[in-house]
């Protein structure tokens, strides 16, 4: 988001949003069909609550600080970058829910189309 305070064009900054609009789109778009194929339905408004109030804690609550304890200089996007691989290798090893019954017992397949 810093291009756009860098731009005088309107333009130029509308381009820029629509760029970041559109990468948080693709994020959004299967957010919660992701978070949805990991918990079973009894328990999946506690894992997914769970899970983002901690993250957000540990993670989002660090960054301030991170930032301002590096100057906000290399430190700090060698810190998001280590957390974004974190977070892609997390969800590059996150199993897949197709073909699976999330409530069924262990080794039980869904039904076929």
């Amino acid at each position: 988001m810093t291009a756009a305070a860098r731009v005088t064009s309107p333009a130029a900054v509308f381009a820029v949003l629509v760029l970041a609009f559109a990468v948080l789109t693709c994020y959004l778009s299967v957010n919660g069909i992701a978070k949805a194929e990991v918990f079973p339905a009894h328990i999946r408004a506690l894992g997914v609550g769970f899970g983002y109030a901690v993250s957000n804690s540990l993670f989002g609550g660090t960054a301030p600080l991170m930032f301002h304890a590096t100057g906000g200089g290399v430190g700090f996007i060698v810190y998001l970058t280590v957390l974004l691989a974190v977070t892609a290798g997390a969800a590059i090893a996150m199993r897949g829910g197709v073909g699976t019954v999330l409530d069924a017992p262990p080794g039980a397949t869904a039904p076929k189309p």
